[in-house]
């Protein structure tokens, strides 16, 4: 067999596999089952999540495990709604005492806030107790008496 016809069967054998791969694919649509993604898409997508992680990671206040933490945000993979839910959460978090007391000391590792949903828990945003009174202003009525 000479080169040009290796290469003239070598062309038949893709355009027959791109068109039994089109007629799957036009199957498939018409019974509204999605096409496998494509490499770009595959690529794309795992950009994303990665774009979404770092959103997370720049947000999270103990930079530790990055690759774990990774890892179970790509298992939890958050759309955009969750992602929010979970950005806005970290700034209450940040409001409270727990982390805010002796350096972030009781800010959990990324993995395990993730790993844990802890982004569904109740926070507790306490105000600081008030001073005692002798350390508190007098109020109107007691400079007016």
């Amino acid at each position: 067999m000479n080169k040009c016809s290796t290469f003239v069967e070598h062309s038949y054998k893709k355009i027959r596999e791109d068109n039994i791969r089109k007629d799957i694919n036009d199957q498939n649509a018409s019974k509204n089952i999605p096409s496998p993604p494509s490499q770009l898409e595959k690529k794309e997508g795992l950009n994303g999540k990665k774009i979404k992680f770092d959103q997370f990671w720049n947000a999270y206040p103990k930079k530790i495990a990055k690759q774990a933490a990774l890892k179970s945000f790509l298992k939890i993979n958050p759309d955009d709604q969750m992602l929010a839910a979970i950005l806005t959460t970290i700034e209450k978090f940040k409001q409270t005492e727990d982390w805010k007391k002796e350096k972030g000391q009781f800010v959990p590792h990324p993995t395990t806030w993730l790993n844990q949903g802890r982004w569904e828990d109740e926070i507790d945003i306490c105000q600081p107790p008030p001073l005692p009174r002798k350390y508190q202003e007098p109020s109107i009525e007691e400079l007016i008496s």
